[in-house]
């Protein structure tokens, strides 16, 4: 048996499922169009056409912003996980949320919708590259599609 005592005050919580007050550090998007990426999952345990090679693929700028689709182009299940930094999912296969729906959320991991016989499934988000500079991954976040090579690696500059 192991008991475990807290104490002291609550501490305020960093992150809300409200988008309307995400963080104090990560404020509301506005209305303003973002730079675009596409990123597509696909057959072969492959992002973009590679499997993992270690390069980096994407690089932004530290304190921009922008709007992620990524793609699935299988029926495949999977998991889209950024490292470092959280994005606010705002479309599942191109239909935008309501301010209200529980899906509209701060994540760092979403499952993407299967490929469907008018395209791929795919969520798109909003994230900003803020505190960190440095390199991190992308990947799907089913263990044995990471393992095999679903993973790329970005860079903030």
């Amino acid at each position: 048996m192991l008991n475990i005592e807290i104490t002291g005050d609550p501490v305020d919580h960093l992150w809300s499922d409200d988008p309307t007050l995400p963080t104090p550090a990560m404020p509301a998007f506005d209305d303003n169009p973002l730079p675009r990426r596409v990123i597509d999952f696909q057959g072969g345990f492959n992002i973009d056409g590679e499997q993992y090679s270690g390069e980096v693929k994407h690089v932004m700028q530290r304190g921009t912003a922008e709007e992620w689709t990524i793609e699935n182009s299988t029926n495949a299940v999977h998991a889209h996980h950024i490292h470092v930094n959280p994005f606010l999912v705002t479309h599942i296969n191109g239909v935008e949320l309501a301010k209200d729906d529980p899906r509209r959320r701060w994540q760092d991991t979403v499952a993407l919708p299967f490929r469907t016989n008018d395209g791929p499934g795919t969520i798109t988000y909003k994230t900003r590259f803020e505190t960190f500079t440095g390199k991190f991954v992308i990947h799907c976040h089913v263990l044995r599609h990471e393992d095999r090579g679903m993973m790329q690696t970005v860079e903030v500059v």
